[in-house]
Formats: C-alpha cells, structure tokens, sequence
C-alpha cells in the first residue's frame, strides 16, 4: 500500500469516526432538548425531605415509610432495642422511579428506531465508504447507548428477544452484506 492510499484511508477512519460520534451526541441531545427528563426534585420537594420525622404517624402523613432495625445485641447478648427512622422520600422516591423508567424505556425506543434506519442507511443506502461506516456505526452505538439506558428497566424476555432479533439481523447481514 503506497502511502497516498495509507493517508486516504486514515481520512476515511477519521470521517466515519468523526460522524460516529457527533451522530450519537446529536441524537441523545436531541432527545433531552425536546423531552425533559424527570427530575427528583419534581416529585421530592425539599420542604418534605428537608424535616426530621420522628414519629410512624408524622413520617407516613408526609409520604414516607417508617423503617425498622432488628433487635440489636450487644457482645453480652443483651438486648439493645431497635432502631427505627423514616424514609420520608419513600412515596415520591418510588414517583420518580416510575417516570425515570417510562422516561428511559421511551429513549431506549427512539434511539433503537433511530440506530436501526442508521444501519439499514449505512450499510444500504449511502456509496461513500466512510459515511456509509460512520452511519452504521452510528446506528450500531445508538442502539447499544438505548439498550444500556434502559437494561436496567427490561424484563428478562424483552431481553432474550432483544438479544436474539439483534443476532438473527447481524447474521442475516452478514450473509446479505458481506462478500468473502
């Protein structure tokens, strides 16, 4: 390889790269600037989690979850007492996990959309080499950031099926796509 062509190439990696990333930060700030994610202190106002509640009735009438230890024993076996606090951010805490997971599982579903059409784009659609990488792989790391997001909130067969649709499609690629 003469070195006009190590130099192309290294442009083209460059490029595809370059697309690669800005791609992926142009959707995810995409996503937040039109869709405002939940924020804690929209559900946990601090007037609420800013007091101490020393009492089950003072902690549950302002949201919260009265907590207790198990006996604690001291060395000599004695019996200390249990240890009792209210978790006053309970209720609101459980709200905002609720929207953050509808939150995350709607990102994760608008970035597979977009990875998906990214892919079928790169790999498809576009003759420039490196656009057509950077576009593919754009898709592909979209995907993976939806997916990451929202892992957490999946059930486990929305995994297996995510799983085994992303292996039968890369298979098929594969197959379709790349020459031996």
């Amino acid at each position: 390889m003469d070195k006009q062509n190590k130099v192309s190439g290294l442009k083209k990696a460059v490029l595809a790269i370059s697309i690669v990333i800005v791609l992926n930060l142009f959707i995810g700030y995409g996503i937040v600037t039109f869709w405002d994610s939940p924020e804690y202190e929209d559900y946990c106002q601090k007037e609420v989690t800013g007091k101490t509640y020393d009492t089950k009735e003072s902690c549950e009438q302002a949201g919260g979850q009265w907590q207790t230890s198990p006996e604690v024993r001291v060395p000599e076996g004695e019996i200390q007492g249990k240890a009792a606090y209210c978790q006053v951010d309970y209720t609101c805490s459980q709200e905002y996990q609720d929207a953050r997971d509808l939150y995350n599982r709607n990102f994760f579903l608008i970035e597979l959309g977009l990875g998906v059409v990214l892919v079928i784009v790169g790999l498809f659609a576009v003759k420039a080499q490196a656009v057509s990488l950077g576009l593919a792989f754009g898709g592909l790391l979209a995907i993976i950031v939806g997916t990451i997001r929202f892992w957490s909130g999946m059930q486990d067969y929305l995994r297996f099926v995510l799983l085994g649709l992303a292996l039968v499609v890369l298979i098929w690629l594969g197959i379709k796509k790349v020459k031996d």
